[in-house]
């Protein structure tokens, strides 16, 4: 995939919109970076969050699909039937366990909405702890696997172009879940918005995103992993920090009840840039060669 977009994406990236901060709005902004796929990295000079500008909106991404599907289906193909396998599904319930483990101490049933839930992994443990289930997710092919293979329903599509629906008919859920998934839309402060509109009264949001303060992030710059702006769909072109996630998350309407980090820096990668050693990094331009 990375090496269709190398191909392709910088004559797709002559399009690119820029856009305000996702946050508080504001068009002025300080460059930080440019990453190895070809995005700009910037830090809103007012609320001092960071995010990618220009950006590719979804109608581009939708034109990239169609323009290179021969090349692009057999991977998320291969993608998606890999994620399917038991192994892989029961090491992805593994790690939602610790999440709806969490949501439960305030939440023990109800209704659950999982925004970008791929393959319905967190929504088919929430429905055997008794939940009922509704995904959202963009990826046709994930959705009917998730039907067929699952018996989850899913809405498909992106989530701002079916909040407004959703929020019309009426449904309301107790808990919204987002799983490394706000880092990845055009305006999350706008999702959030949508999102508490369709919580009932005292209802959770459960929210994972790649932590800005991270070591390796902060040290690696454009040669860490996490910063792609979009090899081949939207990337991280949000990226968070605790106390950027919390702002926004109060300026929506939610009060955090619980936040945590998980995982950590990959210190082999930190190590190798310390040395110099840029060819052995984890890295978009290493994946590329």
């Amino acid at each position: 995939e990375y090496k269709i977009w190398a191909r392709n994406g910088p004559a797709f990236l002559t399009r690119a919109k820029k856009r305000t901060c996702p946050n508080c709005f504001s068009p002025s902004s300080d460059h930080l970076w440019h990453s190895q796929d070809g995005y700009e990295y910037v830090r809103c000079s007012l609320c001092r969050f960071v995010y990618v500008t220009p950006y590719l909106d979804y109608d581009d991404w939708r034109e990239y699909f169609a323009m290179f599907s021969e090349e692009t289906r057999f991977i998320n193909e291969s993608v998606l039937t890999s994620r399917f396998e038991q192994a892989y599904f029961a090491e992805d319930r593994k790690r939602f366990h610790a999440y709806l483990k969490v949501l439960q101490r305030y939440q023990p049933r109800g209704r659950v909405l999982d925004i970008g839930c791929l393959t319905g992994s967190f929504l088919a443990l929430a429905r055997d702890r008794g939940y009922d289930v509704l995904g959202v997710e963009y990826r046709e092919l994930a959705v009917e696997k998730m039907r067929s293979l699952l018996g989850i329903e899913a809405l498909q599509g992106f989530f701002e172009e079916l909040a407004d629906s959703m929020i019309a008919g009426g449904r309301r859920h107790e808990i919204i879940s987002m799983w490394e998934t706000l880092e990845h839309v055009l305006y999350p402060r706008v999702v959030l918005e949508q999102a508490h509109r369709l919580l009932t009264p005292g209802g959770l949001i459960g929210i994972t995103v790649p932590n800005f303060d991270n070591l390796q992030v902060k040290l690696l710059r454009e040669h860490c992993f996490h910063c792609l702006g979009g090899p081949g769909n939207a990337g991280h072109i949000n990226m968070f920090s605790p106390s950027t996630l919390t702002r926004m998350l109060e300026a929506t309407g939610f009060e955090v009840l619980h936040m945590e980090t998980e995982g950590a820096s990959s210190y082999y990668d930190v190590v190798a840039f310390l040395a110099e050693r840029y060819e052995v990094i984890n890295s978009y331009h290493n994946a590329i060669r």
